[in-house]
Order: structure tokens, then C-alpha cells, then sequence
């Protein structure tokens, strides 16, 4: 209802992205993230979120990409860089078994 009253408020679209995650519908969810990102590129809880949703679908470089956005954005902010490592330690892991596995 929010987003047919003021398409344009951010906040709306990053509520609707929450309701999509709980149904696990994440590309509907990275769709309203990404749709608050352009009213509001600064907002950092929707790049925040939407990289979350990029590594539960292991698009890691897209994940990569939001946290770094979110460090720019505002360098003071941890999650930015807990994120950014969690992101890295999972590149990390998956190169690391895929020596392993013998074919």
C-alpha cells in the first residue's frame, strides 16, 4: 500500500524485500533492495540486505560489490566489513575443497 501511496519512499520497498526473504523468495527480495537502492543510493540497510540475500544465493562477487558500496558509504560502519569477510572466508573455502574433490 505504502509504495502505491509514495512510490518513491525507499523504506517501503526495503519492508516488502524483508517479506520476501521470510517466504525465502530471494530474487523478489534483491528485486525491492535494489529498487530502494535507486530512490536511495546511500541507503546502506538495503545494500546491507541485499548483499545477505546475494551470498544465500552464492553471488559472491555481487555481495562483494554491496559491502564494499556500504564501506564507502559510510567507513565507520563494522557490518560493512564483518560482511565483506564472511564473503571472502566462503570464496575461500569453496576454492580451498574444490582442490580436494577428486574427479
Amino acid at each position: 500500500m505504502a509504495i502505491k501511496i509514495n512510490p518513491k519512499y525507499a523504506y517501503a520497498y526495503v519492508c516488502r524485500a524483508k517479506l520476501h526473504n521470510v517466504k525465502c523468495d530471494f530474487d523478489s527480495a534483491i528485486a525491492d533492495y535494489t529498487q530502494a537502492i535507486v530512490i536511495d543510493p546511500s541507503y546502506e540497510a538495503a545494500h546491507i540486505e541485499r548483499g545477505d540475500d546475494y551470498i544465500k544465493k552464492g553471488q559472491y562477487d555481487l555481495a562483494i560489490n554491496d559491502f564494499k558500496t556500504i564501506i564507502k558509504i559510510n567507513p565507520k560502519i563494522m557490518v560493512g566489513y564483518m560482511q565483506l569477510g564472511e564473503v571472502y572466508e566462503k570464496q575461500l573455502y569453496i576454492k580451498t575443497r574444490s582442490m580436494y574433490i577428486v574427479s
